[in-house]
């Protein structure tokens, strides 16, 4: 494995100990294995590009601490959205359905390794447990949460993520929230 993927993934186990399972064991199957996925966690990949919104356009509208994704696009526009990014914005959390996307990511980039400090999650399927321990790792272990109204919606330039399933992943992202936020009082 690459030195960027092995540091990414020695870092995401802290956080997000599931996703690291699965990227790790993605990235140990062959390019046919990964293309057909049968018999391992039923992690939608769809195909289909939807446009993408341009990140300058969005920046100057949030004073919140959270960023929301809608896809991740490439390493390129990645790393320049999280440039982009106000200086204020201390949580981001990515909305992704294609783990070859997320996989590549963290095969090129130092993720985690980001001036100024940030805490970067990533929710890749609806999957309950997933998106839980995303929660967790993004909000409920700084001692607070924040409804899905309280956070900046922002989208990779480049971005080709199946538009409709991401909004999917959101909705259920968001669902989660307000659970935990229900259950707090």
């Amino acid at each position: 494995m690459g030195d960027f993927l092995e540091r990414n993934l020695s870092l995401l186990k802290r956080r997000q100990p599931k996703l690291a399972a699965y990227l790790r064991s993605f990235s140990e199957c062959s390019v046919e294995e990964r293309a057909h996925p049968v018999g391992r966690e039923n992690l939608r990949i769809e195909r289909k590009t939807p446009p993408a919104e341009n990140a300058s356009g969005v920046r100057k509208k949030t004073g919140l601490p959270v960023a929301v994704l809608h896809g991740v696009g490439s390493s390129a526009s990645f790393s320049a959205l999280l440039r982009e990014l106000p200086q204020n914005v201390r949580f981001i959390v990515a909305l992704e359905t294609k783990i070859d996307m997320i996989h590549a990511l963290f095969c090129e980039l130092p993720l985690f390794e980001t001036k100024p400090q940030r805490n970067l999650v990533f929710v890749v399927s609806e999957e309950l447990p997933l998106i839980d321990e995303a929660v967790r790792s993004a909000f409920a272990s700084k001692g607070f949460l924040v409804g899905k109204h309280s956070f900046s919606v922002f989208s990779a330039d480049g971005n080709n993520s199946d538009e409709e399933a991401v909004k999917s992943l959101a909705t259920a992202f968001e669902q989660r929230l307000d659970y935990y936020i229900d259950i707090m009082g």
